[in-house]
């Protein structure tokens, strides 16, 4: 190999070592933070007070569903009510309707 390209490489290969170390800092304070989110949130018996199938239209026009949970818990004696969705829209609501299937 001819001693440009090797210098070249060795660029290159410093060059991504730098952004991934850069990345690698501005990543770890968020995961920090959420790891610690996770280690002391306080456990609750939830009731669902409502459950839903959402539709969503995208900007190109297509169909996609989505699921809305409305939830009613306690926490050290005060009463909270909570809505989740989920984390994946389906092209099917008959999937979203029927639990324990996949999505």
């Amino acid at each position: 190999m001819k001693p440009a390209v090797r210098i070249t490489l060795r660029v290159v290969a410093v060059a991504c070592l730098v952004f991934f170390a850069i990345g690698l800092l501005f990543a770890v304070s968020p995961f920090l933070q959420q790891l610690k989110v996770l280690r002391t949130w306080p456990a609750a018996d939830a009731q669902v007070v409502h459950s839903q199938v959402v539709p969503l239209r995208t900007d190109s026009g297509q169909m996609l569903y989505d699921t809305l949970v409305v939830l009613s818990y306690q926490l050290n004696g005060r009463p909270y009510v909570s809505s989740v969705g989920s984390l994946h829209q389906s092209t099917s609501c008959e999937r979203k309707k029927t639990p324990g299937q996949p999505n």
